[in-house]
């Protein structure tokens, strides 16, 4: 029995040895970040209506041309006292081939052709994709306020087909 617990003792030994040269460190990782009080709650609309683009319309004819902006915001509320007092938001969605700025139209029978959508900070800046300009959050309630719009996708030789437009996007928002 004595003999049995001796062996069991060295080898539990050399095992602690060997677990020990196996667990070396051979450098140091720092992680950072940062824990906020609180954040805001999006109370904005999740719905923006472009109107109708009419196909007849002479301004619609080249690659590129955009129809009228329609404004939309989304609303945040509930900002409480919090150490972040600015926020930027990045919109994602599935883009145009060959136009990473524009988000893509649904397909089939009944959706327009040739038609995406831009989305663009309130000073025309297109921004899917990429970061937002940085907003001031000023008290309880803020507005950030974005403007979407219809854009030809294609050349003039190739007609925009009438249709419905259904683009979606989702947003996250980064506080500073």
């Amino acid at each position: 029995m004595q003999l049995k617990l001796a062996a069991t003792i060295a080898a539990l030994t050399l095992a602690g040895f060997a677990s020990q040269s196996a667990m070396a460190s051979d450098g140091k990782v720092n992680f950072e970040g940062k824990v906020a009080q609180t954040t805001c709650t999006n109370k904005g609309e999740n719905y923006v209506n472009l109107g109708v683009l009419n196909l007849g319309d002479a301004t619609m004819t080249d690659k590129g041309t955009k129809g009228l902006a329609n404004r939309f915001y989304l609303k945040l509320e509930n900002c409480t006292d919090f150490a972040s007092k600015n926020a930027t938001v990045k919109f994602t969605g599935s883009a145009v081939d060959g136009d990473p700025k524009l988000l893509v139209n649904a397909t089939g029978a009944e959706f327009a052709t040739r038609v995406g959508v831009e989305i663009a900070d309130d000073n025309g800046k297109q921004i899917l994709g990429v970061d937002s300009k940085q907003f001031t959050l000023l008290g309880v309630s803020n507005k950030l306020l974005f403007d979407a719009r219809f854009v030809r996708t294609a050349e003039t030789a190739t007609p925009m087909t009438a249709g419905k437009v259904v683009a979606i996007a989702e947003f996250d928002i980064t506080y500073q």
